[in-house]
């Protein structure tokens, strides 16, 4: 064989093995790919369902928070309107008492001023 029989073989050989080589790296990339695609689409859907039992959580959670605030404040009010009621009912009998006092004494003085007048000329 001859030398340049032998670089045009040599050349072949190697275009032959080159183009062999890239067409396995290309199939490896394309297999690479799609396992990362299926990965990918696995691990979505587990975030995604992690993410709605967290999002499920969160709002439930929030309920119970906003149920106990609704439920403190309003123990919170009551107390407030009975603390108010009490004082309110206290203040009307102090002065239903105070009023009756002085409904008495001038009815006492209503009575009694004629009949003073009457004895004292």
């Amino acid at each position: 064989m001859s030398i340049e029989a032998w670089v045009d073989a040599s050349k072949d050989t190697a275009a032959e093995k080159t183009s062999q080589a890239n067409d396995a790296i290309r199939e490896g990339a394309r297999k690479t790919s799609q396992q990362i695609a299926e990965k990918a689409s696995q691990v979505k859907g587990t975030v995604l369902e992690e993410k709605g039992a967290h999002g499920k959580n969160t709002l439930v959670e929030g309920a119970k928070k906003s149920t106990q605030y609704v439920t403190e404040k309003g123990a919170q009010a009551k107390d407030t309107i009975v603390q108010g009621a009490k004082k309110t009912s206290e203040y009307v009998a102090e002065k239903a008492v105070t009023t009756k006092d002085v409904t008495v004494e001038h009815f006492i003085k209503s009575r009694l001023t004629p009949i003073l007048l009457d004895q004292h000329p």
